[in-house]
């Protein structure tokens, strides 16, 4: 899964960006999405979300919200962390 950049929080206009939690509650109405998630990744069309669903630890999932698909990445984030390559792997034209 591309995980090139995270959310964060950011509070104010001081830094103008797209990938902020303090929106999480807007941009899943927004866009439509399930309930009791915490988007850390995407664009509107998908999004890497920590779902919260199924209760307090949160799994971790791949909403298209064009194809209206939901995959499982991971029953944790600490699991998505532990398989991260660099991105320089993939990169057929350097090898």
């Amino acid at each position: 899964m591309p995980l090139e950049e995270l959310s964060g929080i950011v509070v104010g206009n001081s830094m103008p960006t797209a990938l902020n939690l303090v929106d999480n509650d807007y941009m899943c109405e927004e866009w439509g999405l399930p309930p009791k998630q915490v988007l850390i990744a995407g664009d509107g069309h998908w999004w890497i979300s920590l779902d919260h669903r199924k209760g307090p630890t949160p799994s971790v999932a791949w909403i298209d919200v064009e194809g209206e698909e939901e995959l499982l990445l991971a029953a944790t984030f600490a699991e998505v962390i532990d398989k991260q390559v660099p991105a320089s792997d993939f990169d057929v034209e350097q090898k």
